[in-house]
């Protein structure tokens, strides 16, 4: 972990809401959203390796009897194509996994696409005020670590406003 900290916990999240966590993993995430929405909300995991989301579902159980309810659900997707309708969620988050998408600007117009209006974008991850050089942005290990893959915050803040976010 590089400290980019848990989006969840920073989301004053409301009973009823509904929340997309992309990258979901083994699910930590989803699973301190489902307490914090509620019974009447829900909360969709999302990622792209099967072995993550085995290890989710497997927990899937033991969480919702923890919790008197169940309210999770887990997705296999993309960053580029998020399996879920339109206007669909309060809030989407993702924790140290955007930066692993090639294609960010469609990332971001996926996200804001299963938005709902007003809905609320939540990432932790890690951006620079300069561009890296060629040796880390050519190294697969830090690839896969997030630091290859960090934008400018200048134009990390371009592509939302472009991508339709305000605020």
């Amino acid at each position: 972990s590089y400290g980019c900290g848990s989006p969840v916990l920073d989301a004053n999240l409301l009973t009823g809401e509904i929340l997309v966590d992309l990258g979901s993993g083994a699910g930590m995430e989803c699973f301190i959203a489902a307490r914090k929405v509620g019974q009447s909300g829900h909360v969709f995991g999302i990622d792209m390796l099967d072995h993550m989301l085995d290890r989710a579902n497997q927990n899937l159980e033991s969480v919702a009897e923890k919790l008197g309810y169940s309210n999770v659900e887990f997705r296999k997707g993309l960053l580029e194509s998020i399996p879920m309708d339109e206007n669909t969620a309060d809030i989407v988050t993702s924790n140290c996994v955007i930066n692993l998408s090639e294609d960010k600007r469609n990332t971001f117009s996926e996200i804001f696409r299963i938005l709902k209006p007003g809905g609320r974008l939540i990432i932790s991850d890690v951006v620079t005020d300069s561009p890296p050089p060629p040796e880390i942005l050519n190294d697969e290990q830090l690839r896969g670590e997030c630091i290859a893959g960090a934008m400018l915050q200048a134009y990390l803040t371009n592509m939302l406003e472009n991508c339709g976010f305000k605020n």
